[in-house]
């Protein structure tokens, strides 16, 4: 079954805030959300917020600080 994180998730995975996150989905960097039958809240791929996670990672010093 594939993953997802909800946008919450998402923005602490890559660090960013939350307006980053959404202006990254607006134009077309991160997909746009799917929407679960019966729900409210939108879901992001796991496979593609983790893929970018992994490349900001040397740019963040062991104490999560941005270097």
């Amino acid at each position: 079954m594939k993953r997802f994180y909800t946008a919450a998730q998402a923005v602490k995975k890559l660090r960013i805030p939350r307006s980053t996150f959404y202006y990254l989905i607006k134009i077309g960097v991160l997909p746009a959300g799917t929407v679960p039958p019966l729900k409210k809240q939108a879901l992001y791929p796991a496979d593609v917020i983790d893929a970018i996670a992994l490349a900001r990672l040397p740019y963040f010093s062991e104490n999560g600080e941005v270097q």
